[in-house]
């Protein structure tokens, strides 16, 4: 209940601050910072400024009255893509010989399969927010590198499926950060359209991380919250000065109930409004989904690519009965009986493999063709081809080998 309090648009306020703290490759900071508003439902960029050298002119623009969001990002932070089953191990995968009780490991869903894994040392990130609490700034929260401009990526115009900000090629399907890659400066967009305005491609990461600030999202990092206890006493020190402010007010209780009470069914409200939406497009989406599945399901199944199969059990029967002085060219499984065209479908040649190569002896063929009828999973083998051009020294031959 408290922890509901704490969390309201009431307590935490209407105004966030967003920082990337960026560690530039020859030590110095580069400081770029948006301070979002929430208005009637919706945020919005209210002031910002980028490429900010001294620290102090942070606070000049910020306050020190404004919760503050930070994200760092360059030097001394790592990003890598790594399997998910390596989790909850993702730092061992990238840094094997690392202790975890020195590192803070952010992840973010990539796929099915694969997370973002973004990793620094604690010592260096406790540095950073000591420096800025220091300088009479409230950080609440903490973030690494470029991956929280998912949750913003649904209001966004994202043209062929790339996002391109600071230094990094965001890959995007389905409003997901599906991969990354380094940018070239000069490919950074200038701006990107997010409903009815444009946003300086420059302050998207910092708006991004004021957005979080807003809302109950996912816990990215290992520990929950490396400024929990700060951003607490930040809520509290909000909360208590209402408190004292209202309680000069007899009917306050009664707002106070009232509030609660709208926030709670409007949170509801708003929640299952947001289910039903979106369930809508899901049902849709699976709908397309499932038959395009049907159809690569009946695909593979043609050519072989789904049960159990043995081609590899096959490859090394094969291998191990073929004479010295025979080269290979071509080991096909199922071949493709025909040409493919986008008219018709694609035809296999079941239970067969065709083997191309070459060799200096003619016999050495016939001597293979007898070994591999000596298998028990061998049906039949005919040699479809054999010439041998007059310039050369060595025959082409083709076998076709029947499975039972």
């Amino acid at each position: 209940m408290i922890n509901r309090i704490l969390n309201t648009g009431f307590i935490k306020g209407k105004k966030a601050g967003g920082l990337v703290y960026k560690i530039l490759p020859n030590g110095n900071i580069s400081f770029s910072i948006v301070i979002a508003k929430l208005e009637k439902g919706n945020i919005s960029i209210e002031s910002g400024q980028t490429n900010i050298d001294d620290p102090k002119d942070v606070l000049k623009f910020i306050g020190s009255q404004i919760p503050l969001v930070i994200l760092v990002d360059g030097k001394g932070v790592i990003h890598r893509k790594v399997e998910k089953s390596d989790g909850p191990e993702w730092l061992r995968t990238v840094l094997p010989n690392a202790n975890k009780e020195d590192f803070f490991v952010q992840h973010c869903e990539a796929s099915e399969n694969s997370v973002f894994v973004s990793i620094a040392r604690k010592d260096l990130l406790k540095c950073i927010t000591d420096e800025l609490i220091n300088l009479g700034l409230k950080p609440v929260d903490l973030l690494l590198g470029p991956f929280c401009v998912e949750q913003i990526i649904p209001f966004l115009d994202i043209k062929n499926n790339e996002l391109k900000i600071d230094e990094y090629k965001l890959i995007v399907e389905e409003n997901k950060i599906i991969d990354y890659s380094a940018n070239d400066n000069s490919e950074v967009q200038s701006e990107i359209r997010m409903g009815d305005e444009n946003i300086e491609a420059d302050k998207l990461l910092p708006f991004a991380a004021a957005f979080r600030y807003f809302f109950h999202l996912p816990i990215l990092g290992n520990d929950e919250n490396m400024l929990a206890k700060i951003k607490d006493d930040f809520l509290w020190g909000r909360f208590f000065k209402m408190a004292g402010l209202s309680a000069l007010i007899f009917s306050f209780s009664l707002l106070l109930v009232n509030f609660l009470l709208f926030d709670h069914f409007n949170k509801n409200y708003q929640d299952v409004s947001a289910i039903f939406e979106s369930n809508k497009v899901i049902i849709r989406e699976a709908d397309s989904l499932k038959i395009s599945l049907q159809k690569r399901k009946a695909f593979m199944t043609k050519a072989g690519l789904l049960g159990q199969t043995k081609f590899s059990f096959f490859a090394d029967r094969l291998a191990s009965k073929m004479p010295s002085g025979i080269n290979l060219n071509m080991l096909s499984f199922n071949p493709i009986v025909k040409k493919i065209n986008e008219s018709e479908k694609i035809g296999f040649a079941e239970q067969r493999i065709i083997i191309k190569g070459n060799s200096t002896d003619s016999y050495k063929i016939n001597s293979w063709i007898k070994e591999i009828r000596t298998e028990n999973w061998v049906k039949d083998v005919t040699l479809e081809n054999y010439s041998q051009p007059p310039d050369r020294s060595y025959g082409q031959f083709e076998l076709n080998v029947l499975i039972r």
